[in-house]
């Protein structure tokens, strides 16, 4: 067994940097509550930045974003999902230092907890996928996150566009499913994590820098060698640029948002700007020399830990406990027992409850509730529940008429707040449901 780390160990604090810089990334909406988290984490990500073994504004910017993200959890996008627990380990791992003066972990199994994190979220992401909806070429959630490759292959390369969606079909499932396995190799290391920071590059300029925020962290973790013999002030100068580089992105996207521009601009200039952090990032990191430090049996045991936990996650829809917020994100997964579209799992034989089958078609929703998309579409009866929960603290004071059919029923419902579907439980709020199309194959939701 190797030295314990320190918390000097100026890799342990890089890492905890880039996780402050993901954190900070992920506060992007408009609402004063968000925008006081968004601005402590961008202050604290900055502080950390002119001296890299100062861990202590990295940690407290986990502490912050950890109770912002209890406060609404399982509610949450999957990322920050993940980083909730990620930083629940990092608060526990830092509490064990704290109390024993030593570490549970050693340098040489933490590059390959972050190798089995991503490859176990990736993986699991790639499963959900594995069913009739991803492979319709009318309706694949292929066809929304890539319509400016089919657009841009159709238009100007003259492809045919069917050919287009099917390749970048097969192109998820090699990406999400086989590539990063690669990560578990020292020869094909480097070349993996390249495929995988420009699949993110790219995800960055679509909205998503958010969670490749996340990913370059886990992807950045992977690479790294974590033995305080590694010289790393090349990477102390690098997370200080990358530091800048992720506040500019932060910054100018939250500007051109108050000046109305269209989203496609400000999500685009954010994008470039924090993926050329990434690209001089990577270069300082894959300038460190790194080592290959053998894994005892115990430790390769307890790694099987992190797949376990990500499966036990992401089941959830197949048991009947909530279809969203478990990595089905963009799966055209249904999951209902009457038409179950997963390739290898049917529902019909694994749900231990019926509460999505307990459902309500939204026929009018008051005016107030309009962004919940919701009309047309079916709903679990409790999560109903807890969307009336929420609008009726928001409007106590307003009336939520809506028109409802429920087993068969059309109903005309003057106020929801008062009807028989506005009684809750405090379990619907960790049983996190999305809208269920009424039919033909799921369309693309988050």
């Amino acid at each position: 067994m190797n030295s314990r780390f320190e918390l000097n160990n100026k890799q342990i604090c890089f890492a905890l940097g880039l996780f402050s810089a993901a954190v900070a990334m992920n506060f992007h909406s408009k609402s004063e509550f968000m925008l006081w988290f968004k601005y402590t984490s961008i202050l604290l990500l900055l502080v950390q930045a002119f001296r890299l073994s100062w861990y202590l504004p990295a940690l407290i910017s986990t502490c912050v974003a950890s109770l912002y993200y209890t406060l609404f959890f399982p509610r949450l996008p999957n990322h920050s999902s993940l980083e909730l627990f990620i930083g629940i380990c990092i608060i526990i791992l830092f509490g064990l230092k704290f109390i024993r003066r030593k570490s549970p972990l050693s340098p040489e199994i933490i590059p390959w907890i972050f190798r089995v994190s991503l490859i176990s979220v990736y993986w699991f992401a790639g499963f959900h996928k594995l069913n009739t909806g991803y492979f319709d070429l009318n309706s694949s959630c292929a066809i929304r996150v890539n319509d400016l490759i089919i657009d841009g292959s159709v238009n100007y390369l003259g492809l045919a566009r069917t050919s287009v969606i099917k390749t970048l079909i097969i192109a998820t499932f090699v990406l999400e499913m086989i590539i990063p396995f690669g990560l578990l190799f020292r020869s094909s290391r480097k070349i993996t994590a390249w495929l995988l920071l420009l699949f993110h590059a790219y995800l960055s300029i679509r909205v998503f820098a958010d969670f490749s925020a996340l990913a370059v962290f886990l992807i950045a973790g992977s690479l790294l060698d974590f033995s305080p013999k590694t010289q790393t002030d090349h990477l102390e100068k690098s997370f200080r640029t990358y530091s800048v580089f992720v506040a500019s992105a932060i910054l100018i996207e939250t500007l051109l948002n108050q000046f109305k521009y269209p989203m496609t601009v400000y999500t685009v200039v954010h994008g470039i700007i924090y993926n050329f952090g990434v690209l001089l990032l990577f270069v300082a990191i894959y300038r460190t020399k790194t080592t290959a430090l053998p894994l005892s049996r115990n430790q390769k045991i307890g790694l099987l830990i992190i797949p376990i936990a990500v499966a036990l996650w992401s089941i959830r829809p197949y048991l009947g406990l909530g279809n969203t917020a478990n990595l089905t994100m963009f799966s055209n997964l249904v999951t209902e027992k009457s038409r179950s579209n997963h390739f290898f799992i049917d529902t019909k034989f694994t749900k231990l409850t019926t509460w999505e089958e307990n459902y309500v078609e939204c026929v009018a929703l008051p005016e107030q509730m309009k962004n919940e998309e919701l009309e047309g579409f079916l709903l679990p009866k409790q999560e109903l529940s807890f969307i009336i929960r929420t609008y009726a603290a928001r409007y106590p004071k307003n009336k939520l008429p809506a028109i409802l059919v429920y087993q068969g029923k059309r109903l005309n419902i003057p106020d929801l707040k008062t009807s028989a579907f506005a009684e809750y439980e405090r379990l619907y709020k960790y049983v996190f449901f999305r809208r269920i199309p009424k039919d033909g194959p799921c369309p693309c939701l988050w």
